[in-house]
């Protein structure tokens, strides 16, 4: 950053937030700075002295042009917008803007207060405010209640994930090792089947040579039935 950016002007840096990758990744963090609009100046016109014109709000509505919303993560940092109202969590000034009475009105200033009637205070007595839009300063996050009850509920949900992924393998395992325990089993019992039914063939057959050489006392013992019966020499 060039020191000119220091010389008789307020100076402020574009301030964002590292997020968790549910909550989008990252996050412009002060939206304080802005160059002020033509509806934020006719409103102002409607309220009383000592109102107080706040950003983000539904009821003030301002369509100003902010700081944050115009960062380029690759754009030059040396790049400066003109401002109006500031944010004041970075905020580069010389001494001599607060010896000239600059400060941060604790009251409605041009329907603002603290840092951001800040910087109108500075522009109404002629001090040049500018914003860097694409020079970024990261800031700490800072998990919210909730978002530390979320954190919470996903990481339970983690834990019971991962066991019900850990019974499923094992169950899965335990299916594979049973049907190769009985496949093996099934193999042996076809075997054995097998075994048995050409063992009761024979007998069969053993008991049918015997009946017809009985029958047929001609016939030497020994001869097969079907060579007897056929002919066969």
């Amino acid at each position: 950053m060039s020191s000119s950016y220091l010389v008789s002007r307020l100076t402020i840096i574009d301030i964002w937030r590292p997020l968790p990758d549910w909550l989008g990744g990252e996050q412009p963090y002060d939206l304080n700075s802005w160059q002020e609009s033509e509806t934020a100046i006719a409103l102002a016109e409607t309220l009383d002295e000592d109102a107080v014109i706040v950003e983000g709000y539904a009821e003030y509505a301002t369509w100003r042009p902010h700081l944050a919303y115009l960062r380029d993560p690759y754009g030059d940092p040396d790049v400066e917008m003109e401002l109006d109202g500031v944010g004041g969590v970075s905020i580069l000034a010389k001494a001599r803007v607060f010896r000239a009475g600059v400060h941060f009105p604790a009251f409605s200033f041009e329907r603002h207060a603290e840092t951001e009637g800040f910087g109108k205070m500075a522009k109404r007595m002629k001090f040049s405010v500018v914003g860097l839009p694409h020079y970024t300063v990261w800031h700490l996050y800072e998990p919210s209640v909730d978002d530390i009850r979320h954190m919470e509920e996903m990481e339970k949900e983690k834990k019971e994930r991962e066991k019900q992924e850990k019974e499923r393998d094992e169950q899965i395992k335990k299916v594979k090792d049973e049907f190769k325990d009985i496949s093996g089993q099934w193999e042996k019992d076809r075997q054995a089947m097998v075994a048995d039914l050409a063992r009761t063939q024979r007998e069969a057959m053993a008991a049918k040579e015997a009946e017809f050489v009985k029958i047929n006392p001609a016939v030497p013992a020994g001869t097969p039935v079907a060579d007897a019966i056929f002919g066969n020499p």
